[in-house]
């Protein structure tokens, strides 16, 4: 008897490790199966200071990157004490990834500096030069049209996705390639073709990205539909 107590408890046993591990295989099909090919929603960006969908027109500087609110009496709010909101800040940072990155003054050609720069948010524009900002406010017209070379859509370092050092770059087959150091430019030039490949994804989704934020409203999503009136009509 004892020896039959011994083998149902060891049998016992074994099955205990047995259908865990197969619970463990099936649950590792599962996390390793294709990814969707659908497109991942853009993230939402918050206001630091309500938590809200921001309004993009409601913008500040802190810290030579802009901050985005809700409402003008957010706006404001953060203006008065923005450390109060730096977790906010984080996390609006961290949603709200640039799409597009200007690498190069449109007076000078050389690389911008993050404290001259006319206009507000996305519509800001950077120069080299203190001289180089006073030029285009005399006339902005003159370098309207070589503004848009100004910009690139790869914005992260070509082989480790950082932010890119506009001044640290390769020219491959006509194109300029950007990295965040030098050390990723030799790492890069090991062998380019998988970055680039990364680099070409990269830039397809922040333009198609940029061009839908940019685009004006459709009138089905101003404008209500003409079988529903806005107001009530009134009695007779």
């Amino acid at each position: 008897m004892g020896r039959l107590t011994m083998g149902a408890v060891l049998l016992l046993w074994g099955l205990s490790f047995a259908v865990p591990a197969r619970a463990q295989h099936g649950h590792e099909r599962m996390t390793t199966a294709p990814a969707s090919t659908q497109p991942a929603a853009a993230p939402v960006v918050r206001c630091p200071v309500t938590g809200r969908p921001v309004d993009r027109a409601c913008v500040t500087r802190f810290r030579n990157r802009w901050v985005y609110c809700a409402d003008p009496a957010a706006l404001q709010k953060f203006r008065d004490d923005p450390y109060e909101f730096a977790d906010g800040v984080r996390t609006q940072w961290e949603a709200d990834k640039p799409l597009r990155v200007q690498v190069r003054c449109p007076v000078t050609g050389q690389v911008p500096q993050s404290t001259i720069y006319v206009g507000v948010g996305e519509d800001a524009i950077y120069f080299a030069t203190e001289a180089a900002r006073d030029k285009w406010l005399a006339d902005p017209a003159a370098g309207r049209d070589k503004l848009g070379a100004c910009y690139t859509f790869q914005t992260g370092c070509a082989t480790c996705g950082m932010t890119i050092n506009p001044g640290v770059t390769r020219a491959v087959d006509g194109r300029t390639v950007y990295f965040c150091c030098e050390g990723c430019a030799a790492e890069f030039d090991r062998d380019p073709r998988p970055h680039l490949r990364r680099i070409d994804e990269q830039v397809r989704a922040n333009e198609a990205a940029w061009k839908q934020r940019r685009s004006p409203p459709t009138p089905s999503a101003i404008e209500p539909p003409a079988s529903h009136p806005t107001t009530q009509p009134q009695r007779s």
